[in-house]
């Protein structure tokens, strides 16, 4: 882990690391206190129930105040060298300022970020004192609980590796002190950490010899102290360094009060204890692909290797060489997560979650405890992937996790000649890109038909391996475990492979074939070759001899034309199969071949034209077009990707009919019930893909935008990009659809901290909007873009879209968004000064709120109130009768003389 540095002394930034330094002036803006009393006027307003329009949330607030800080105290150069530091990888980083500031909340410039959640930071403020030196306690994590005993076994709960002492056994050597609001100073024996509340004994306790001090600094509520000590104690008893606690107990406890918990320390913080992992059994043996190995094998083992990539046709062998290799890996693979290469980040998060939870343990112990809380905490969507896969890696520590991604989704229309594909879903590509970003003991596996690029050319640290075609060697080891094919002659074996292309799940079709077909091996052969003849193949063992030159260009050439083989070859083997299946069988492979997931038993009955389970599964299982897979699920069947697509090509029709049985059965699973969300959520987006699959677009539409409502919910932002996105690609483009899509995802783009990107997609939703006639989502689309030009201090634009919203709200008959929108205008005519045009604004706005009965009049009786203050009486009542009339002037102002006298009162 990189050490660094920022420093703030005598109005100069320091920021060092990796061997530079960097300073620049401070450059207050004149808006670091605004920005500061906004936060604690939200929270203070959070805190009472009270929700005001003319204040920001709070999550808002703070955001907004630690973009303040990065423009005051990062700013140019040191902002740049800021971000280099943090982005180089894990960074412990050590404050020294000379003010009393939230730099938690301090944004890294161009990231979005702040210093306390990201997920490379682990951050302390460092304190006079000097260094110190501790050794590493042995045994569980001890804490002292010097302050209210049931009030900490309340939030944290004992375990094998961890102890709660009380006063009574204060003289055995402990770990932590947990003081709350106990009066308390070290006599003997200093423990490694105290955890205090409130700011105010941090010097004291520094001075008396404390090395490391977490104070909470301002007032939190309950829960949240519930959650971030309970998370913060069981990280501690597993991870040995306080700053990485720190840090994945703010991340793991969520909301928006992750400034209180500040870590101070004397010197280099130092670890308190040590930590053990555990392994995973093995999976199944394989057989063949010796060579393959071996190249892979040596380049997974090489110290910090990020991973590797198996590309080339489907049906390969690529998943199944996936599975040696980690079976070869043994204990070095650790954890092995597998996943489909059309997951998000989000659906890899939950499946690494469900392992997790799976994994047997001893029941009652901390480590038990702390697995379980971590399954739990992937699984739950509440914070970006990003924050809840370090702070996996976090947790594990030293164990070892490997990532399997089966047929990775690429969009081989990006790929030009020479070039690489593009990833299909730029989400996923992300997510792989971080997964391999993240230091520790991780790796990736993935499978892919074609080399891809990720964010940043991180594919570079990947070793790429490209799967061809059997050797003939092998393709006979294959052959003797299928029953025609081992009945074969040497000379005929070897014209099978070649007749192939050596693909391996072609020669496996073929010897279907063979055992169903009445025709024997040479006129089947004979067949085929003829029709490689009418392609323009008339020697269909060319690609072998290509394979064996010299010449990288006869190499290429027999690949490309080993690979064009397998596929024609492959599709006229099945359709002669498909045509020996009976009427029955044959529906139930077109169906069973639809389902991207393995099948259970009800999944294939929904396919089948009689009732109960057909007998034909028996027969297709025979023939090895259907596998069983047995897991946690039960029995299930699966037929492979590639004669599924295959299948597809040759039955269109009946696959499209299938797919819309599929979208029922999984329609039908979702329904009232106590049942796990993410796994209803699941079908949803199964039904989705069947539904468009069928060409039933409508339908598939709206179950897109009730998917996204719930990913929504569980703040799973990434994933409803990745739906909304390929829900573009199916609506009508200048539709309201459109238009309601772009929104969104432009407010995703905003909560990213991606504002450019969000007024992009914004305005582009607007002109579709337009076009639709779309005059509500015009307005609520130009309320959004005010407010991004508001926030970058354009406000003569934002005041364009503001008087733009405000007359479609006035077509449309939206009194509530008028009220809203002259609210806001005033608020902007006050900043510029024209103070009499802001009295009108409110005068107005207060009327409609006074008339729907809204609760925020009282906040405008507020400003008006401000402003009469600074007009001037005369001034004031001249811009108010302007606009009302004059029964209602003598009654706005009394109530503003009503407003200034409770004012006075509370003030007294």
């Amino acid at each position: 882990m990189e050490a660094g540095r920022l420093r703030v002394d005598s109005g100069v930034v320091e920021v060092a690391g990796r061997g530079a330094v960097v300073t620049a002036p401070v450059a207050h803006g004149g808006r670091l206190a605004e920005r500061l009393r906004d936060l604690r006027r939200a929270r203070r307003l959070a805190g009472t129930g009270v929700v005001a329009r003319s204040a920001a949330p709070v999550g808002e607030a703070l955001h907004a105040a630690g973009e303040e800080l990065a423009r005051s105290y990062a700013p140019g150069p040191a902002g740049e060298a800021l971000r280099e530091l943090v982005e180089a990888g894990d960074l412990l980083l050590e404050v020294r300022a000379d003010e009393d500031l939230p730099w938690e909340a301090l944004v890294v410039p161009g990231t979005g970020r702040p210093l306390g959640l990201h997920p490379n930071v682990r951050m302390y403020r460092s304190a006079p004192g000097g260094a110190y030196t501790t050794g590493t306690r042995s045994g569980p994590l001890r804490i002292l609980a010097a302050g209210d005993l049931e009030r900490l076994l309340d939030v944290v709960e004992p375990g094998a590796n961890l102890r709660i002492l009380d006063r009574e056994v204060a003289g055995e050597p402990v770990h932590v002190v947990h003081l709350d609001d106990a009066e308390w100073l070290p006599d003997g024996n200093r423990p490694g950490l105290v955890v205090v509340a409130g700011r105010g004994r941090v010097a004291e306790l520094l001075a008396a010899g404390v090395p490391q001090i977490l104070a909470l600094t301002e007032p939190v509520t309950d829960g949240y102290v519930a959650r971030f000590l309970g998370h913060f104690y069981q990280l501690l008893a597993g991870f040995p360094s306080v700053p990485g606690a720190v840090a994945g107990a703010r991340r793991l406890a969520g909301g928006t009060e992750w400034t209180a918990p500040v870590l101070y320390c004397r010197g280099a913080p130092a670890p308190l204890h040590g930590v053990t992992v555990a392994d995973m059994d093995e999976p199944e043996g394989f057989v063949g692909r010796r060579d393959d190995l071996r190249t892979l094998l040596e380049a997974a083992r090489r110290p910090g290797h990020a991973g590797v990539v198996l590309h080339g046709l489907g049906g390969m062998g690529r998943g199944s060489l996936a599975t040696e290799l980690v079976r070869r890996l043994g204990d070095e693979a650790g954890l092995v997560v597998r996943v489909s290469g059309t997951d998000t980040g989000e659906q890899i998060l939950d499946t690494f979650g469900r392992l997790l939870a799976g994994e047997p343990s001893a029941s009652g112990t901390a480590a038990e405890d702390r697995r379980r809380r971590l399954a739990a905490y992937l699984r739950t969507p509440e914070e970006f992937w990003r924050d809840r896969l370090a702070t996996a890696f976090a947790v594990l520590g030293s164990r070892p996790v490997t990532l399997i991604v089966d047929d990775f989704a690429i969009d081989p229309r990006a790929r030009r000649a020479g070039h690489r594909a593009e990833p299909a879903d730029p989400g996923l590509a992300a997510f792989l890109g971080r997964w391999i970003r993240e230091p520790g003991p991780h790796r990736v596996v993935i499978t892919s038909r074609l080399p891809f690029t990720l964010p940043g050319n991180l594919h570079k640290r990947l070793t790429e391996h490209h799967l061809g075609p059997l050797s003939e060697a092998e393709a006979r080891v294959l052959g003797s475990r299928l029953p025609a094919l081992a009945g074969l002659t040497p000379a005929e074996q070897h014209r099978a492979w070649a007749g192939t292309g050596g693909h391996p799940r072609t020669l496996e079709h073929l010897d279907a074939l063979l055992r169903r077909s009445p025709a024997g091996f040479a006129e089947v052969a004979g067949r085929l070759e003829a029709l490689l003849a009418r392609q323009g193949v008339p020697d269909p063992g060319r690609w072998a001899s290509d394979l064996r030159s010299a010449s990288d260009d006869d190499r290429r050439a027999g690949l490309a034309l080993a690979e064009a083989i397998a596929t024609t070859v492959n599709d006229a083997v099945l359709s002669d199969l498909l045509a020996l299946l009976d009427d029955d069988c044959r529906r139930l492979l077109v169906g069973a071949a639809v389902y991207r997931r393995p099948a259970d038993e009800p999944a294939l009955v929904r396919q089948s034209a009689l009732p109960g389970l057909p007998d034909g599964l028996d027969t297709l299982a025979g023939l090895g077009l259907v596998s069983e897979v047995t897991d946690e699920e039960g029995v299930r069947h699966t037929v492979h990707p590639w004669t599924a697509a295959s299948i597809a090509r040759l039955h269109p029709s009946d696959t499209a009919a299938a797919h819309g049985r599929a979208a029922d059965y999984y329609r039908h699973r979702v329904r009232p019930r106590d049942s796990d969300p993410v796994a209803d959520l699941d079908d949803l987006i199964e039904a989705r893909h069947h539904l468009f699959k069928a060409g039933r677009v409508d339908e598939a539409i709206r179950l897109s935008f009730l998917v996204r409502e719930r990913l929504d919910m569980w703040s799973a932002w990434d994933w409803a990009r990745a739906v909304c996105e390929e829900t573009l690609g199916w609506v009508e483009p200048a539709g309201r659809d459109a238009a309601t899509l772009l929104h969104y995802l432009g407010l995703l783009a905003h909560r990213r901290g991606e504002t450019a990107e969000a007024e992009r997609l914004l305005d582009r939703s607007l002109s579709v909007a337009e076009t639709a006639g779309d005059r509500t989502q015009q307005a609520t689309i130009c309320h959004k873009l005010s407010r991004l030009a508001e926030d970058r201090g354009d406000h003569a634009a934002a005041e364009r879209r503001l008087r733009q919203a405000l007359l479609l709200d006035a077509e449309n008959g939206n009194r509530t968004g008028l009220a809203t929108g002259q609210h806001r205008l005033a608020q902007l005519c006050t900043l510029t000064n024209r103070l009499t045009e802001a009295v009108a604004l409110h005068c107005q706005a207060l009327a409609i709120e006074i008339a729907l009965g809204l609760p925020d009049a009282r906040l405008e009786v507020a400003d008006l109130a401000r402003l009469r203050a600074a007009l001037g009486e005369e001034d004031f009542r001249r811009a108010v009768t302007a606009v009302l009339p004059e029964e209602s002037v003598s009654g706005l102002a009394r109530l503003l003389d009503d407003f200034a006298t409770a004012a006075e009162s509370r003030q007294n």
